[in-house]
């Protein structure tokens, strides 16, 4: 990933599995991307720092909220950073609710390093 000139790419990762959360941001952080790590989805929400980031990968199946219903309370609040949603069972149906919720996409684990880090330079380079 090559950020612009001078900048860092900072991404918000939610996910309630600590094993899943490091693992992401390690492999993330090789890309030299910062990474702000939330376990659910109204600690990101309750997050100023959230304001900051340049994209967002959420879980799915989030403990409080589902990682839908996070892109969806975003976009009321008028936030349109990028969401990358990633799950270990979604359908068609649930990719639809995702792009109508205003996330780019949604990632089936697994996924490969590829997958993930071309998934973020398209949602970043599209907007949500």
């Amino acid at each position: 990933m090559s950020p612009p000139p001078g900048k860092t790419i900072r991404i918000a990762l939610v996910d309630d599995d600590p094993a899943v959360r490091d693992a992401l941001k390690i492999l993330l952080e090789t890309y030299d991307v910062s990474v702000d790590c939330y376990s659910s989805g109204m600690q990101l929400l309750n997050s100023a720092g959230r304001h900051a980031v340049d994209c967002l990968v959420l879980d799915l199946n989030l403990p409080d909220m589902s990682g839908i219903d996070v892109v969806r309370t975003l976009r009321r609040n008028g936030e349109s950073v990028p969401a990358i949603l990633i799950s270990g069972g979604g359908s068609a149906t649930t990719l639809q609710h995702a792009w109508q919720a205003g996330a780019h996409t949604l990632l089936e684990k697994p996924f490969s390093d590829v997958e993930l880090l071309q998934a973020v330079e398209e949602a970043m380079g599209s907007g949500p």
